[in-house]
Formats: C-alpha cells, structure tokens, sequence
C-alpha cells in the first residue's frame, strides 16, 4: 500500500507542471509577506485544492513564523486542515 500512495503522489507531481507550483508557491508567499488575507486565501485554496504534500508543508510553514496576525494564522489553520490527500494530512497531523 506505501508504493501505492508513492505512486499517486508521483503521477499528481508530474501532473501539475512545475511552473504552476512554482506560481502558486510565488503567490502564496506574495500574500503572506504583504499579509494580504483575500490573497492568501486565494494561494490556500489553490494548493490545497491540488493537495500535495509540499504544498501542506509551505502552508506550515507560516504557522511556524513569530508575530503573524491572528487573522493570517486562521487562514492558515483553516488551509492546512483542508487537504484531503493522506499524505499531506500526516505532515498536518504532526506538526
């Protein structure tokens, strides 16, 4: 079962070409230096709608940095309990 969910992460990696993560990546963090709420929730839903687990982890990855506004950390929070692959809901669930 573990080379299953390999597998399907591979085959929805290479289904998303690398300029389209990169462009979600880029407005993501866009929307979240300018802490631009409708923005990032717009990158949220974008990455969890294609629910990759590097995608899991840039969304974590806010919620680890001091002194975000408490609206930010919500989008956040909101965005990361979202994903529906199981491999990106285990990086949730331990961080």
């Amino acid at each position: 079962m573990g080379r299953r969910k390999a597998l399907c992460a591979l085959v929805l990696t290479l289904a998303i070409p690398a300029s389209a993560q990169d462009a979600m990546e880029r407005d993501f963090k866009r929307a979240f230096e300018a802490q631009n709420e409708k923005a990032l929730e717009e990158a949220c839903k974008a990455i969890v709608k294609v629910g990759l687990p590097d995608g899991a982890k840039l969304i974590l990855s806010g919620l680890g940095r001091p002194q975000i506004e408490p609206d930010i950390y919500w989008i956040l929070v909101r965005a990361a309990a979202a994903f529906q692959n199981s491999n990106a809901l285990e990086l949730v669930a331990k961080t």
